[in-house]
């Protein structure tokens, strides 16, 4: 058989030194590797070569910055000695300095195949990744892409034409976008160009069209009122650690507008920089029936209730006390939406796109309308969904966004096994709305 080396080749950030972990694998030694499959990954730091020190590039995921390597040839896999020590060092990344000659494992050919006959062909592809804490204090180093990040992302790192996708969603995006393994694997399987991928979590905001209006418009002076408040009523009644935590991660994505921001990424050639996003994902399930206005400083809340409960009574108490119950009709969305594309597109060209509810409800159980009063999508959830369902069809045809058809997905598969809850779904089905996805973003040509 023949032999082909598995180096991870160069990696350039003038002006900074690149440092790593020890390497984890993702396969076992005998695996027969596919072109583009990550196999392994480690941690990597970059930090400034001279002073100032401080110029740190990836100021808020320096400690959740890693990089996957994936063969470009097919081939069955034999691990190298020495370049996985265990333990700390391959986490750390104090230890190590990147090497481009380091060869990690080698490819072993069947008779009659035969290896690429480039030097460039044994260069491990770099999928570079990187989370951003919720909380500093989220130490969890132990996987690819692993801990609590209120921003997770991924990208190939060869190629020059950069695109940037952003997923603002729950948890039905969660399986499209960062897959089975949690890691972007899957849709980097499926685009071998340089694409970013970037997923936002609504592990405290409900990311609907309202809340992230108020977030894209926001001003330093509103930011600092909103402060002041979480400031002052937590620090002076709370006892409960898990409310200040709360406070602290709710003050935090307050701070920040998705659709705003940019980032730093790392590619073979240097570093640069990437975004706003090209393109924006969204999901109707977060326009709720509700939001909350706080009734002094007039922005919205759009929380979770399981999250309220889980954290402590004092949020509650001052849910209660500051806020008011707004009802939001199909209406109401409707125009959220229009505004919230509107004032991005005002600033530049981006597209939108909008998972729909599953319209079918397992649980309607009603035989007659004539006893309910009207309008009914402000009583009954299943009428709701096929309401919004509408109302997006319209904006659809406005050139506001494009539809995810979730909606004909689960009917393909079947709501009770597939999306029993109309949230979270199989693998199956995410896979299938991962692949809508995709081929909606090449037919409106952002990859």
């Amino acid at each position: 058989m023949t032999a082909f080396p598995l180096r991870v080749g160069p990696l350039h950030a003038p002006g900074y030194t690149i440092g790593r972990s020890g390497v984890r694998w993702l396969v076992d030694d005998g695996h027969r590797c596919k072109p583009g499959e990550p196999i392994a990954y480690c941690n990597i730091g970059v930090r400034p070569s001279s002073p100032p020190y401080d110029r740190v590039p990836f100021p808020d995921e320096s400690h959740d910055l890693q990089i996957a390597f994936a063969p470009r040839v097919s081939g069955t896999l034999r691990k190298a000695d020495l370049v996985s020590y265990g333990g700390f060092l391959d986490q750390l990344t104090s230890h190590q300095t990147w090497l481009p000659e380091l060869t990690i494992g080698h490819l072993e050919f069947a008779p009659g195949e035969r290896p690429p006959p480039s030097r460039t062909a044994s260069e491990l592809r770099p999928l570079f990744l990187a989370g951003r804490r919720t909380t500093n204090l989220a130490e969890g180093q132990i996987g690819l892409l692993a801990g609590w990040f209120d921003r997770s992302r991924a990208w190939w790192g060869e190629g020059d034409r950069f695109r940037t996708i952003l997923s603002v969603g729950l948890c039905e995006q969660l399986g499209i976008f960062r897959g089975e393994r949690n890691a972007f694997l899957e849709l980097f399987a499926a685009l071998p160009g340089p694409i970013h991928f970037v997923f936002v979590p609504d592990d405290v905001i409900v990311p609907c069209a309202r809340t992230l209006l108020e977030q894209f418009r926001r001003t330093p002076a509103e930011l600092a009122a909103i402060a002041d408040d979480l400031v002052r009523t937590f620090s002076a009644g709370s006892r409960d650690g898990r409310e200040l935590l709360f406070a602290g991660a709710l003050l935090a994505a307050l701070s920040q507008s998705p659709l705003r921001d940019r980032y730093n990424v790392l590619m073979r050639a240097g570093l640069r920089t990437a975004g706003p996003a090209d393109a924006v994902v969204l999901s109707l399930t977060a326009e709720g029936a509700d939001v909350l206005r706080h009734r002094r400083l007039g922005y919205t809340l759009n929380l979770w209730e399981f999250r309220v409960a889980e954290n402590g009574p004092g949020v509650r108490t001052w849910l209660d006390e500051n806020f008011e119950k707004v009802p939001v009709s199909c209406d109401d969305v409707r125009r959220d939406y229009a505004a919230l594309v509107d004032a991005v597109r005002a600033e530049r060209e981006v597209e939108f796109f909008v998972l729909n509810r599953m319209s079918s409800a397992i649980e309607d159980d009603v035989h007659g309308y004539a006893l309910f009063e009207r309008p009914l999508g402000d009583l009954l959830a299943s009428v709701r969904k096929k309401e919004l369902n509408l109302m997006v069809h319209d904006l659809a045809r406005e050139g506001k966004l494009t539809i995810v058809d979730l909606d004909r997905a689960a009917a393909k598969f079947g709501g009770a096994a597939h999306l029993p809850d109309g949230i979270h779904q199989t693998r199956a089905l995410a896979d299938e709305l991962r692949g809508e996805v995709l081929r909606l973003l090449r037919k409106r040509q952002v990859i």
